[in-house]
């Protein structure tokens, strides 16, 4: 089984924290800390789509395809022969028993 779409994953994490301190008189909050927690995951869904990817890999699909078309044409040529064959193997049996 060929995988024709690569999947490619990244996952990032951040943690960025900041302390701040002041010695103003009108400041409400001192020190003030901040924190900013980020994260990312990103998945490219159709990485390596398009025309120039893995043209051997391609060129090996088509062959595998006309194997099995040329199979299946083969699978109903045999089986219309042996219905063929079973038809006229009933007539010649009729002939017989008359």
């Amino acid at each position: 089984m060929y995988r024709i779409f690569q999947r490619e994953r990244l996952f990032r994490r951040y943690l960025i924290t900041a302390v701040g301190a002041t010695n103003s008189p009108n400041s409400f909050l001192n020190p003030t800390l901040n924190s900013y927690y980020h994260v990312l995951l990103q998945q490219q869904l159709l990485a390596g789509f398009g025309f120039g990817t893995e043209p051997a890999l391609l060129q090996d699909c088509k062959e595998h395809q006309k194997i099995s078309d040329e199979a299946f044409k083969l699978q109903v040529i045999s089986t219309v022969t042996q219905i063929a064959n079973m038809y006229w193997d009933l007539v010649a049996r009729m002939k017989t028993n008359r």
